[in-house]
């Protein structure tokens, strides 16, 4: 080879080195931007999935509360049951439904 070829081959080898060093900058700034993406969209899916589970613990406490309380109506109309020990508080107990049969069958009687 002669100096001229040796000169170009020198050149080439140049050009390629600072081709690579572009390259490798480039990707590591591309590499830099992606990341910064990824942590935002992590970042703010977080956000959404965080929110969307505060919500449903409200909900559930919400609907807890409600259950309690249905519970503890449906506790009290049971011990009112339990209550009735004698005949005079079934009778206390049936005397509005008695009334109301009595009324239907004195209009039944009256319109024949």
């Amino acid at each position: 080879m002669n100096g001229e070829q040796l000169k170009t081959l020198n050149v080439q080898e140049q050009y390629r080195e600072e081709i690579k060093a572009e390259v490798v900058k480039i990707l590591n700034d591309v590499y830099g931007v992606i990341q910064k993406q990824q942590k935002t969209t992590l970042e703010t899916m977080l956000a959404v999935v965080k929110a969307s589970a505060e919500s449903q613990e409200k909900k559930i406490k919400v609907c807890t509360q409600k259950c309690d309380e249905a519970i503890t109506s449906v506790n009290a109309s049971v011990n009112k049951l339990r209550n009735l020990k004698t005949l005079g508080d079934i009778l206390f107990h049936l005397s509005p439904i008695m009334v109301i049969i009595d009324v239907i069958l004195r209009i039944i009687y009256l319109v024949n």
